[in-house]
């Protein structure tokens, strides 16, 4: 409506300017056939300023056109800038949308090693180390080095010291394990027989408490890691000590006062139930 109202002026204008050379020309022509050239020359003059007022007008007119016309081109180029700036900054939203979503995909796709301590496989007293790939890609060199020195040396720990120390590789799915350490019952000790390791006392192998530094890569093979592959670190705790009742398997039913055929067919399934009873650790 503001711009429907704008043109009256213009058109009001240029209809006076038309009527008044109409009837000037009218005028000048009737003056003509009645042959008067004082009347003719001063109706010249007002034909002049009324041409004049006209190229005035039309000048006016030209300018307003020439404003309304920078204001149109002013709005555009503010309306093309602000759609370039929204346009860079989705551009910006969708860049850091494909960045987050391809570390996602990284973070999904990478190998994820858990270790921890469970009950062992060689029975009460027994734990192992296992250390697992939860993630969905092969753990390349993987080596683990512990937080201190260990105050004492066994079987067991050099065993696992040379374990934790060679690099390997685990797949997905797939579980490393050995043994970490044999505890005495209560009210035992460990003796070079009984333990079979030539330890003594009432535990022999790894402390019961021990901080694991993990390094392994995504990528590579063996000994060779590709330049690509950047390695993976991680620092996990694991421990016996205040972990609670360990679940154990029980031993079966033990049979007294039979000949000693029958204690060995006894002993022998009690020895089933138990290594039943360790496929589930």
């Amino acid at each position: 409506m503001a711009k429907k109202k704008a043109k009256w002026p213009s058109r009001i204008l240029w209809m006076g300017i038309g009527a008044a050379l109409q009837l000037s020309v009218t005028t000048v022509l009737v003056l003509v056939l009645v042959r008067k050239p004082d009347v003719i020359s001063a109706w010249g003059s007002v034909l002049t300023a009324i041409a004049t007022l006209g190229l005035v007008g039309t000048a006016v007119w030209a300018g307003r056109v020439a404003v309304r016309t920078l204001d149109a081109s002013r709005r555009a180029s503010e309306a093309a800038l602000k759609a370039n700036e929204q346009a860079e900054v989705a551009n910006g939203a969708m860049e850091k949308a494909n960045a987050q979503a391809e570390q996602d995909s990284k973070n999904v796709n990478r190998p994820y090693i858990a270790a921890s301590l469970v009950p062992g496989l060689a029975g009460l007293g027994c734990f192992d180390l296992a250390l697992h790939n939860y993630g969905r890609a092969a753990a390349w060199d993987l080596t683990v080095t512990l937080d201190r020195a260990l105050d004492v040396s066994d079987e067991i720990t050099d065993s696992v010291v040379e374990l934790l120390k060679t690099p390997r590789t685990i797949f997905p799915g797939q579980t490393l394990r050995a043994m970490w350490s044999i505890e005495a019952q209560p009210g035992s000790k460990l003796t070079p027989g009984d333990s079979g390791i030539g330890g003594s006392g009432t535990r022999a192998g790894m402390p019961p408490e021990a901080l694991l530094h993990l390094a392994y890569h995504h990528e590579g093979y063996g000994q060779t890691a590709t330049e690509e592959s950047i390695p993976i670190f991680d620092a996990i705790v694991v421990r016996t000590s205040k972990s609670g009742l360990w679940p154990a398997p029980d031993d079966g039913t033990e049979v007294r006062g039979t000949e000693p055929s029958w204690s060995n067919i006894y002993a022998l399934g009690r020895a089933i139930s138990r290594n039943i009873g360790n496929l589930g650790r």
